[in-house]
């Protein structure tokens, strides 16, 4: 059975409409749980999640980091002539089969496996995949794109982030960029709903996607001197046990430390627009539910 985005809880009285008709009221009587990757909606809804989304032009970088580290970040990365590279590199015609591919410095894997993200088989880009929507400013701008040469990145993440709150086409209500500027953000995701799968098809594999991500967050983190912490390919194994309900849940990656293995952040990568599947939400859900299980906050404190 199909589900809309829309079924995704975002307040207690929707939780609670949308658990109604499931037989178990608790998740401790609803039998053998299925892996985070397997989930279902009962098993989903019984873990008692809400999805507050924001959209992204209302995103606050002070919600999750203190000012000076912020600013800490970016005195660093302005006196790191690799990152500069990695920045020029957006304005650059570099194709993945270039040879020699050009040198990046510490960022050259980084561009590499990235431009093997935006790679796709024919069979993921053919017609019998995607369903042409009707073209907008912002399509059609894109296609314009592709033949020249790529505009400069932002120069700050503030002008990346920002969008300009102005309607465009009748295809997406939730649709407030202006179609003129370069970054083609909604306010959603990277491409407005209709156009995510004309603009990001899908990725032959989610491994192309989790080495390009990685590699991406690896390469910044150990460049700084007062790192302590190290991004890992390997798959982290969190268990959810709550009284005789119990499921495993696997990351495809995570930030721990150095000499033990506890997580400070966890990594799922999917091949395709993670909104364009709810069950990638449901799956998310479980195994933030799981990291929680096996390392829950001290002293009733937030863990954020």
């Amino acid at each position: 059975m199909d589900f809309e985005l829309d079924d995704l809880p975002r307040s207690p009285a929707e939780w609670e409409n949308a658990r109604r008709g499931l037989e178990a009221e608790s998740i401790h009587v609803l039998g053998k749980l299925d892996s985070a990757s397997e989930i279902q909606k009962p098993q989903f809804l019984l873990l008692r999640a809400l999805w507050v989304r924001k959209i992204q032009n209302q995103f606050e970088i002070k919600d999750w980091l203190e000012k000076t580290y912020v600013e800490d970040a970016v005195l660093f990365l302005d006196d790191y002539s690799d990152w500069k590279s990695y920045l020029e590199s957006f304005s650059q015609d570099i194709k993945l089969e270039l040879r020699p591919f050009p040198s990046l410095g510490a960022f050259t894997l980084v561009k590499y496996s990235q431009l093997e993200v935006d790679t796709t088989e024919k069979k993921n880009s053919n017609v019998s995949v995607l369903v042409s929507p009707p073209k907008t400013r912002s399509m059609a701008a894109a296609e314009k794109a592709q033949d020249a040469t790529p505009s400069k990145p932002p120069k700050t993440l503030r002008k990346f982030l920002n969008t300009e709150h102005e309607d465009d086409d009748d295809d997406d209500k939730y649709s407030f960029q202006d179609d003129a500027d370069t970054s083609y953000l909604s306010p959603w995701t990277p491409a407005k709903k209709g156009e995510q799968k004309v603009l990001y098809p899908p990725t032959q594999d989610e491994q192309i996607v989790n080495a390009a991500l990685l590699n991406f967050l690896a390469v910044v983190t150990i460049a700084h001197p007062h790192t302590r912490l190290r991004w890992c390919l390997a798959h982290k194994v969190l268990k959810f046990v709550c009284k005789a309900a119990q499921y495993e849940a696997r990351t495809d990656g995570y930030l721990r430390g150095q000499n033990h293995s506890t997580a400070y952040a966890i990594v799922e990568a999917k091949p395709y627009i993670r909104e364009s599947a709810v069950h990638t939400l449901w799956q998310e859900t479980a195994q933030m539910a799981a990291w929680i299980s096996e390392d829950p906050p001290t002293g009733g404190s937030k863990f954020q």
